[in-house]
C-alpha cells in the first residue's frame, strides 16, 4: 500500500480543526483518517502503510496560516516542533511509541505538515482567513506526497 493521510484536530474549533479539512478535502483521493488529538489508535492505521502524512494546527509564534513541514524520524528530529502542536497528547510520543514498538509495521516515511492557528478557542466550525486561504497549498502538498 502506498500512504495515508492522518488529519489531526477539532474542527469546532476554529483553526485547530485544520487537519480534519484536510482529510475532507482529500478522502476521495487517498486513504484517510481524522483523530481529534494524537492517539496510539493513530498507529494501527499507519500500519503497512510506506507513507504517511500528518496534518495539525501548530503554535510557534509565526504568521498564521504559514506552512511548517519536515520529515519525522525514529531519531526524533523535530522536538522543536511537536512542542508546538494544539493538544495534550504528544505526536512525538505516539509516533516513538510506533517506531520502538512495531517498526517493521510502521512506514518508511512520515510527513509532517503542520499550520500555524490564528484561532482555536472560538466554538466555530470554521477556518480563520488565513488559514482558509493556506488550505488549497496544503492539500496540495499532501496529494503530491501520497501519488507520487
Amino acid at each position: 500500500m502506498k500512504g495515508i493521510l492522518i488529519g489531526i484536530g477539532n474542527p469546532n474549533f476554529r483553526d485547530d480543526g485544520v487537519g480534519f479539512w484536510v482529510v475532507k478535502a482529500l478522502e476521495k483521493e487517498v486513504k484517510a483518517v481524522h483523530f481529534l488529538s494524537p492517539t496510539l489508535n493513530m498507529l494501527n492505521h499507519m500500519f503497512g502503510y510506506e507513507k504517511a502524512v500528518i496534518v495539525d494546527g501548530v503554535k510557534l509564534g509565526r504568521r498564521p496560516g504559514e506552512i511548517v513541514e519536515f520529515f519525522i524520524e525514529p531519531s526524533g528530529n523535530s522536538e522543536n516542533y511537536f512542542g508546538g502542536l494544539t493538544h495534550s497528547l504528544s505526536l512525538k510520543e505516539v509516533i516513538a511509541t510506533g517506531y520502538l514498538t512495531f517498526k517493521e509495521d510502521m512506514p518508511q516515511y512520515i510527513k509532517f505538515i503542520g499550520v500555524e492557528v490564528e484561532d482555536t478557542q472560538m466554538f466555530k466550525p470554521s477556518l480563520s482567513e488565513p488559514v482558509k486561504k493556506t488550505l488549497p497549498h496544503i492539500v496540495e502538498k499532501v496529494r503530491k506526497f501520497l501519488t507520487t
